[in-house]
């Protein structure tokens, strides 16, 4: 909901699938969550057309939900940016390796000396923070540091205020928000 007015990441997701939609001569429409009318997502497909949909979001809140539904409408579904739990019934699934980025993060730190890092920003309820804090979890149980994480469910100013009363406990941060690391 609300992806594409307020987020930044989203209208380049959608520039780039029109792009290659129509370099192989196919269009697209895009359906906004929050005004999604039945009729309307069924009217896109014409009679003997493949249907699938590409589900752009990371909120558990409301992807599960639009998976389900369009699985009664017959619809596949392609996920960007998000990650389904297991047998879940997608298509397929497009988002960054998050896994692989805070493991490489947390050796280039551990390399630089820095071994009291804290992951900064998490939204809980974002399907990919919730990869990368498991991923950072993983790293403080293996690697043997406390970990510190700081979640950004209240705002930005608020997850900068708890930042700050623990500046001492940490001597690196890892931002999951480009936002909030900005």
């Amino acid at each position: 909901p609300g992806y594409g007015s307020s987020a930044l990441w989203t209208p380049a997701i959608r520039a780039g699938i029109d792009s290659e939609l129509s370099r192989k001569k196919y269009g697209s429409l895009f359906i906004d969550h929050d005004n999604i009318d039945t009729n309307e997502l069924l009217s896109c497909f014409d009679d003997g057309e493949r249907k699938l949909a590409v589900l752009i979001g990371t909120s558990p809140s409301f992807v599960p939900e639009m998976i389900d539904r369009l699985a009664r409408l017959g619809v596949g579904v392609l996920l960007v940016s998000y990650q389904p739990p297991e047998n879940v019934p997608v298509r397929g699934v497009v988002r960054t390796d998050y896994v692989a980025g805070v493991d490489t993060l947390i050796r280039h730190l551990f390399a630089c000396g820095r071994k009291k890092p804290a992951l900064y920003a998490g939204f809980t309820n974002s399907s990919t923070d919730i990869v990368k804090r498991r991923a950072y979890l993983e790293h403080a149980a293996l690697d043997g540091f406390e970990p510190i994480t700081i979640d950004n469910d209240d705002g930005l100013v608020s997850c900068f205020e708890k930042l700050s009363a623990r500046l001492s406990d940490i001597d690196s941060l890892i931002s999951v928000n480009d936002i909030a690391a900005v």
